[in-house]
Order: structure tokens, then C-alpha cells, then sequence
């Protein structure tokens, strides 16, 4: 199917400057701040009885192969703050959502809706892998374990790559 510019065009003229969350979007939401709430009160519970030295980075198989100061622990949490806090912001903004004209198939409502439905999705995963490197940092730093599932690694890349392609074929396929 070739794409058709009037369409296109269409689309992006329907597009609403504000929609309201559906019940989906704001249960995700919530459960993308419970985990970001727990780790960081995880954190600020066993900070001080952590090593001053803590894993910072890990390899493919999971292995420690970077130490740093148990402060960046707090900059983990920062950095999974901002990417889940950015997704969720621009879902109050609509209008900054860009899709490929060429999947301009949908209504503009329809589009932003499974925009939000992925990126909360996204947002999910990526605070719980955060909250997972967390509690692996602590373990390791903590003695109680050696490694990083690479499992679980593996785990989280396959299913974001998933649901990204997912979306992108509910696009086309419209």
C-alpha cells in the first residue's frame, strides 16, 4: 500500500493537543513509581552499611568488570528516574509524539494511545531492570552473590525489542 499524503496530512491536522490517561495508562504509570519508590528506599536503607566500593559495570556474562564508589548507586537511580520520568511527561504532551508519515494509517487518538500503551510498557520494563541492577549491585557489594543473570539480561533486550516491533507492525498493518 502506498502511503498517501492527504492522509498523512489528515492525521497529523486531527491531532489533539491533550488527551486524558485511559485506566491502562495510569495503572502502568503507577506501577512504574513503585519501581522507582523501592529501590530508592532500598537504597537509602542499606547505604551506609554498604562497601565503599561497589560493582559498576557488568560484561556479557554477567560478570563484575568495573568497580566505583557505592555513590553510584544514587546515579543509577537518577538515570532510570529520568528515562521512565521523560516517558511518562510526554505522554501529557501528545503533539511530541513522532511517528513515521508512512504509518500515519490510524486516527491521530488511535496512534497516541498505542504510543502511550508502548511507551508505558517500556517504562515498566526498564524500571524493573534498573531496580534488578540495583539489587544485583547490592548483592554483589554485599557478598551474598557473584554475578548478574545474563538470563535475565537477555530476558529484558529480547522483550523491549518485542514490544517495539509489536508496535510498529500495529502500525503498518492498520
Amino acid at each position: 500500500m502506498r502511503y498517501n499524503n492527504k492522509r498523512g496530512a489528515q492525521v497529523i491536522e486531527e491531532w489533539p493537543k491533550r488527551l486524558p490517561l485511559n485506566k491502562l495508562d495510569v495503572l502502568l504509570i503507577i506501577v512504574i513509581m513503585v519501581f522507582l519508590i523501592v529501590p530508592l528506599i532500598r537504597i537509602a536503607m542499606i547505604y551506609g552499611s554498604l562497601p565503599d566500593i561497589i560493582p559498576t559495570n557488568f560484561g556479557a556474562s554477567g560478570e563484575v568488570n568495573g568497580y566505583g564508589s557505592k555513590w553510584n548507586l544514587w546515579v543509577l537511580w537518577g538515570v532510570d528516574l529520568l528515562c521512565c520520568g521523560l516517558m511518562v511527561v510526554f505522554e501529557f504532551f501528545p503533539r511530541w509524539i513522532n511517528v513515521p508519515v508512512f504509518l500515519l494509517k490510524r486516527p491521530a487518538e488511535e496512534i497516541i494511545r498505542g504510543t502511550r500503551l508502548m511507551m508505558n510498557l517500556m517504562g515498566v520494563l526498564i524500571a524493573g531492570f534498573f531496580w534488578y541492577i540495583a539489587e544485583v549491585t547490592i548483592a554483589i557489594a554485599g557478598g551474598s552473590a557473584v554475578a548478574m543473570s545474563g538470563a535475565v539480561t537477555i530476558g529484558f533486550v529480547v522483550v523491549l525489542i518485542l514490544v517495539t516491533l509489536i508496535y510498529f507492525l500495529w502500525l503498518w498493518r492498520a
